[in-house]
């Protein structure tokens, strides 16, 4: 249905509450060399680039609250430049296009990621301008979604988008690989 480039061979997920912890890890040699060295371990034209998102949830069709997310199955979009007005895309993008996401069946949550202004300290930056993640329990839930009514909404609405570069949709089985509580 999308055939608008390669996935990634995988998105690491950094997460925290607070700025801090991202920061100091970015500043850390031993991380720095571990994102300059991984790429060249694993094969030739392989990169890593890095931001600092910021995440929003939004709420699904027939809840009023937003539920955790526990489901495996991912579905990103990224949107990228050029972008004459970024800020101008990511409202229009966030006031429209996640209450119509929420109504796909199936749908356990939908997120979205705005970058923010983060030192990376000399690390390469992913352009991307706005995430959008929906999430399902698995693949015969997404296929069902995107199988759905509710996808000639969604072209519907993509066609308003301000103007912008262009996008990538991929799933990806999402795993938790290491968790630490704030002490």
């Amino acid at each position: 249905m999308f055939d608008d480039g390669p996935a990634p061979a995988a998105v690491l997920a950094f997460s925290s509450d607070e700025r801090e912890p991202l920061q100091a890890l970015v500043r850390d040699g031993a991380f720095r060399q571990w994102a300059v060295q991984l790429p060249q371990d694993l094969c030739a034209g392989v990169s890593m680039s890095f931001d600092l998102f910021r995440t929003f949830p939004f709420p699904i069709a027939g809840s009023d609250s937003i539920m955790p997310r526990t489901a495996g199955l991912s579905f990103l979009v990224r949107y990228y430049g050029p972008m004459p007005d970024v800020a101008g895309f990511q409202n229009f993008y966030t006031n429209n296009h996640p209450p119509i996401l929420g109504r796909l069946p199936a749908i356990r949550n939908v997120f979205c990621y705005l970058p923010e202004n983060f030192d990376l300290n000399a690390l390469q930056r992913s352009k991307v301008m706005l995430i959008n993640e929906v999430v399902f329990d698995d693949l015969k839930s997404l296929n069902r979604a995107l199988d759905s009514d509710v996808v000639p909404a969604l072209r519907a609405d993509s066609v308003r988008f301000p103007p912008f570069g262009h996008s990538t949709h991929h799933a990806m089985i999402r795993e938790t690989l290491f968790s630490k509580a704030a002490d």
